[in-house]
């Protein structure tokens, strides 16, 4: 009998999903709106988080995550891993963090440079995290009072029809800054009534379709 392939870069379809986004391009507003929301409360909880906020790619994810971070937290420098892809890298860099490309001991230690570490858990295979974490190949983690960053790519255990990402956390300032760091960084994303005109970030406009 032979074994039926399965592509890792062709995501399937069922009919279901399909007229679930039939059912969103029959609508008047493509933007995100209510079922962006349905799906970050769901996402949230499927993750065991308090909070959700979607964004256009995983790196994105990653970057307002650690921005977000920041906003907290006086760091100069992380401690990345280099047996990694080169998004939690690239992230760091792009938040003026510098990325300390750290290799992988049972007995190691991060030394005196940084304590600061963006945990990449790679394949399903869970790292220990305090602070920020890339989930994007452990879809269903998150570790407790952590910000934990999500990819939707067409490889990923889930896909949102191409690219997507999320931020998870269960800080409720967290929350707050995440969604407006998407958002241009205006405020009162989050309430879907006429956008407000004052911003109290730099940002860039990372949102989400429906």
């Amino acid at each position: 009998m032979k074994e039926k392939f399965i592509p890792q870069f062709i995501p399937y379809w069922d009919k279901n999903e399909i007229k679930a986004v039939e059912r969103v391009l029959s609508k008047d507003y493509l933007n995100e709106h209510k079922t962006v929301r349905e799906f970050e409360k769901k996402f949230a909880k499927f993750v065991g988080a308090k909070y959700c906020i979607t964004c256009t790619s995983g790196t994105t994810a990653l970057y307002i995550g650690l921005i977000a971070l920041l906003e907290k937290n006086s760091i100069k420098s992380i401690r990345v891993p280099d047996y990694a892809g080169i998004f939690a890298a690239n992230a760091t860099k792009q938040a003026q963090v510098k990325p300390i490309l750290t290799d992988v001991e049972r007995n190691g230690s991060l030394g005196k440079t940084s304590n600061s570490r963006f945990v990449v858990h790679s394949n399903g295979r869970i790292g220990k995290s305090s602070q920020i974490e890339d989930c994007a190949q452990a879809i269903s983690h998150h570790t407790k009072n952590c910000i934990s960053c999500y990819s939707f790519a067409s490889t990923k255990h889930i896909t949102t029809g191409g690219q997507g990402g999320a931020v998870c956390c269960d800080s409720k300032k967290d929350f707050d800054i995440l969604s407006r760091l998407k958002d241009l960084g205006r405020n009162d994303r989050q309430n879907l009534k006429p956008m407000s005109d004052h911003f109290q970030y730099w940002g860039f406009n990372s949102k989400f379709t429906e």
